[in-house]
């Protein structure tokens, strides 16, 4: 027998083990609100998460990243009114501007090549050469960027 001496505490803790199984109180099946494709999950089965836990990343089909952020900056700015005044919700990175820019790249990336493409041909081929190529160019320059490919029956 083992004796202890106790200090009057509010509360004491016990150390007891069990021998059993544990089941959870309830289960729950998660559901997007619009069908896209999940590109990462972030939790595997028997991890803990708490409200506000980012647990898995999909991609929306067809949706524009500068609508999206229109409604995102509305719902920040919503929920900032909402704040008291010594708190502030800021945006920290602002996913339209960097697309944006990409694409700016891309496009005058594309001008260039053309360019050149252009350049060449003219030397090479001639006048006539060069402007078939100089119509069909930016024609399939479209396409691609639509990524929808050529009309059928082409």
């Amino acid at each position: 027998m083992q004796t202890a001496h106790l200090k009057l505490e509010s509360h004491y803790q016990v150390p007891e083990s069990f021998i059993g199984q544990i089941e959870p109180q309830r289960q729950t099946d998660l559901g997007f609100e619009a069908g896209g494709t999940l590109v990462e999950i972030l939790v595997e089965e028997g991890d803990t998460a708490e409200k506000g836990d980012l647990l898995a990343a999909k991609i929306n089909e067809g949706l524009q990243i500068d609508v999206w952020m229109q409604r995102a900056r509305q719902a920040l700015s919503d929920f900032d009114a909402q704040l008291p005044a010594s708190i502030d919700a800021e945006l920290v990175f602002d996913q339209s501007e960097y697309t944006s820019r990409r694409l700016r790249e891309v496009g005058r990336n594309m001008l260039i090549g053309m360019s050149l493409i252009l350049s060449v041909l003219l030397l090479t081929l001639g006048v006539r050469a060069a402007m078939i190529v100089a119509l069909v160019l930016p024609l399939v320059s479209l396409a691609t960027c639509s990524g929808r490919g050529p009309p059928t029956g082409w």
